[in-house]
């Protein structure tokens, strides 16, 4: 269902860009994109505890073009599936560089509950982290522990990558970092 929904939006948007033949009417014309309203990974939590409904799509073709397709297409998120997707650390990276560009939230689907993919995906600037196999509270506080800085987890700390704008935003950053 994910590839059926990530190929709808591949197409529509594909429609919505092509230039339109002279003989047909243009169709209306939609407000422009607001990318200075890109959601923060904050901002995005409060949405979502607030039980605000959001909208979004699973992108699993490992493609940039396609992440940023699904980014201008009018989705709150959208989730890049580097499960059962054909994704690597290359292609997350040049996906997260895409949506960092458009309103969508970033959210990934790491292969494994392993930290390392946890720091790989928030420090290339991940909004959230989808954890497979989950199965007991033990594995649940493991994923909770990558995720934050110590004292309250064990992700690394790096100030020279794209969260903090190379290090340009650090101190920002890591006074809010969870």
């Amino acid at each position: 269902m994910g590839t059926a929904l990530s190929e709808c939006v591949v197409s529509e948007a594909m429609r919505a860009l092509s230039p339109q033949p002279p003989h047909k009417p243009a169709p209306t014309a939609r407000a422009p994109l607001k990318f200075s309203a890109c959601l923060s990974s904050k901002v995005f939590a409060a949405r979502v505890l607030a039980g605000e409904f959001l909208a979004g799509s699973w992108a699993n073709l490992g493609s940039s073009l396609t992440a940023e397709m699904a980014g201008v297409a009018g989705f709150d998120w959208v989730l890049l599936d580097h499960e059962h997707g054909p994704g690597s650390d290359t292609t997350i990276l040049h996906q997260l560089q895409a949506l960092a560009a458009t309103p969508a939230a970033a959210l990934v689907r790491i292969a494994a509950n392993d930290p390392a993919r946890f720091k790989r995906v928030l420090d290339a600037g991940a909004h959230g982290v989808m954890i497979p196999y989950v199965g007991t509270a033990a594995e649940a506080q493991a994923a909770v522990s990558a995720m934050r800085y110590p004292p309250r987890g064990i992700r690394g700390v790096a100030e020279t990558h794209s969260r903090t704008a190379f290090g340009a935003g650090f101190d920002e950053y890591f006074a809010h970092a969870p």
